[in-house]
């Protein structure tokens, strides 16, 4: 792919859609939604037919994407955001609720498009019902098979940082082992399955950018 001038580029931030977290209706959410399909498209060089469903504009990317490259990955992060965002107002998170319903169902009909889907979410996708459609969802929240795929274990915190310990150690004229003991103390709070402890990976990287500051 050729590179893109910087008017490419600021055009394209500027077309992004809005975020889906802050959409307080159904049909805001509905828009904000079909405009997602688009943006997709035209980061691969694709224009979508003027369509007004965000569910058709949907099926026509992940089957223009096989088309063009092959079985397609789809990586839906926190879908239940607006819900949550609007959860007192049962009226708005109804239509909301609706909205990503009819959006997401599409994905049982791309289903020979699609080689991986993986979903995250804050609320449990069972108890909002809007991937009831999709029958063939597994649900890893506490399977210990993943327990560790969303946090660094303490072995790859020590393996794959190892020079950033001993640097940091060093700042703090602290042996390695002491400041291990402190990142714990700090950083090692959540688990997935009750055993397994993990690191933010988040705070663990501002930790190693900060050099010194828990």
């Amino acid at each position: 792919m050729g590179t893109q001038t910087r008017q490419e580029s600021e055009s394209r931030a500027a077309a992004r859609p809005q975020p889906l977290g802050t959409c307080s209706s159904g049909p805001q959410l509905e828009q904000a939604l079909a405009e997602m399909p688009d943006d997709v498209a035209s980061w691969h060089g694709a224009v979508l037919p003027a369509c007004s469903s965000a569910s058709r504009k949907l099926f026509l990317t992940i089957r223009g994407l096989f088309q063009k490259i092959g079985p397609v990955s789809v990586l839906i992060d926190e879908y239940d955001k607006p819900i949550l965002d609007n959860i007192l107002d049962i009226k708005k998170a109804e239509e909301i609720r609706f909205a990503l319903h009819s959006f997401y169902s599409t994905l049982k009909r791309c289903n020979d498009f699609i080689y991986f889907l993986f979903i995250t979410d804050i609320s449990k996708f069972s108890k909002v019902s809007i991937f009831s459609s999709l029958n063939n969802l597994e649900d890893i929240f506490i399977d210990e098979d993943f327990s560790s795929i969303v946090g660094y274990t303490q072995d790859e915190l020590e393996y794959y940082f190892s020079y950033w310990i001993d640097y940091i150690s060093s700042i703090k004229n602290i042996s390695s082992d002491q400041l291990l003991l402190q990142m714990k103390d700090y950083y090692d709070d959540f688990s997935f399955d009750g055993h397994l402890k993990l690191y933010n990976p988040f705070s663990i990287l501002n930790f190693f950018k900060s050099k010194d500051r828990f």
